[in-house]
């Protein structure tokens, strides 16, 4: 028996120790068997005692067709996908372990077409991910600051990388989306101030004017309006890890299983956050009405002791179903909510200002009100007494 039919006669009986794998043989190409995938491994002798071992998916065609039929926003959730994540690193590891035992050393890679799935199959969420967010900052600064917003409104870090145009959110660097939104830079407004203040001296400066030598940035400018339902430092975060797990990729660099998984995560939580924002732009009224609407939830459980974070979410239920606090406050919830699932609404600018029309209405006391389970905020009832 040459080496090379004793190394097949070896790998196969190795191989059938294993766990979950079955194998058949037919002539010198073994079938191996691991749930839904078929492979199909030969050797070819390239010189005395080296071996080219080829390793290949015989059904993988089958199982991509009936993956990428999948939404991509559900793809972690895709049970083949699971299967071949946990599965490919898994038979890698066996197919060493044995060829090493077998021959006495560990084998070389000389192509990894798993690695080359994982590439072409995850690179291109990310680039989804990067083109929405894209699109989002800038048309929201088109919106905010017009087709020159591009003159006051950029970080001296990502300034001094790229040439200023309108079209430069388009053409800087993955990173530096990051910290075009969240550092803080010098723009004319505040330069003009602190150039008074060393002309006139600071006590010049009215309170206005103070407030503004603070660090400014375009998340607290622009950005934490539109993306409604993530807070700076979460977006911050989670943005830099995707930027980890891209260079890999872009780098053909080989991905761990958990930092696939990842990716999935990032993907799904990313992609939700982008597509509402997307919605916000729809209509800019969306925006001031949930920006207005957020400073009056918190302005009420500050200003309020009836007001507390069980209740705040529907506190119009606690007051007498019928006055017109209540219908007012109950409109201007059901608007919130409808905005909050996507349900499109025509917002006006006396819809904003009614908001803060009706916190001046709301009782500063409870002197004229009778109150039912007041030690039970949860269930308090407040009636306008006649």
């Amino acid at each position: 028996m040459d080496k090379r039919d004793f190394f097949i006669k070896q790998f196969g009986l190795h191989l059938s120790e294993e766990s979950d794998i079955e194998i058949d043989e037919k002539n010198i190409i073994r079938i191996i068997n691991y749930k839904k995938f078929e492979f199909e491994f030969s050797i070819e002798e390239l010189n005395r005692g080296i071996f080219l071992i080829y390793i290949s998916c015989s059904n993988c065609n089958e199982t991509d067709t009936e993956i990428s039929s999948q939404n991509d926003e559900d793809i972690d959730s895709n049970s083949t996908e699971k299967s071949k994540i946990d599965f490919y690193p898994k038979i890698k590891e066996i197919f060493e372990k044995n060829i090493e035992d077998i021959m006495n050393y560990h084998p070389f890679k000389a192509y990894d077409s798993y690695d080359n799935y994982v590439l072409s199959k995850y690179y291109p969420l990310i680039t989804k991910l990067e083109n929405k967010m894209r699109y989002i900052l800038t048309k929201y600064m088109f919106i905010k600051k017009g087709k020159e917003w591009y003159k006051d409104n950029i970080p001296d870090i990502v300034k001094s990388r790229k040439e200023k145009n309108e079209n430069l959110l388009y053409t800087i660097d993955f990173i530096q989306i990051n910290n075009f939104i969240f550092s803080n830079y010098l723009n004319k407004e505040r330069e003009n101030i602190i150039k008074k203040a060393k002309r006139k001296g600071i006590n010049t400066l009215d309170k206005n004017e103070i407030e503004k030598l603070v660090n400014i940035n375009n998340w607290d400018l622009f950005f934490d309006k539109v993306f409604f339902n993530i807070d700076k430092d979460n977006l911050k975060n989670k943005w830099a890890k995707l930027y980890k797990l891209r260079n890999k990729i872009a780098h053909n660099n080989h991905l761990k299983q958990e930092e696939i998984f990842q990716i999935q995560n990032l993907y799904k939580e990313l992609y939700e956050i982008l597509e509402y924002s997307e919605f916000l732009l729809q209509d800019e009224k969306y925006i001031d009405f949930l920006s207005s609407f957020n400073m009056f939830q918190n302005k009420c459980k500050n200003e309020f002791d009836y007001i507390n974070d069980k209740n705040i979410k529907s506190f119009y239920k606690l007051f007498d179903n019928g006055s017109k606090l209540y219908e007012d406050l109950k409109i201007l919830f059901q608007i919130k909510n409808d905005l909050l699932n996507k349900i499109p609404k025509k917002i006006t600018n006396e819809t904003i200002n009614k908001i803060e029309k009706v916190f001046k209405r709301m009782p500063n006391n409870l002197g004229k009100y009778s109150v039912n389970n007041n030690e039970n905020t949860e269930n308090l009832e407040i009636k306008e007494e006649s």
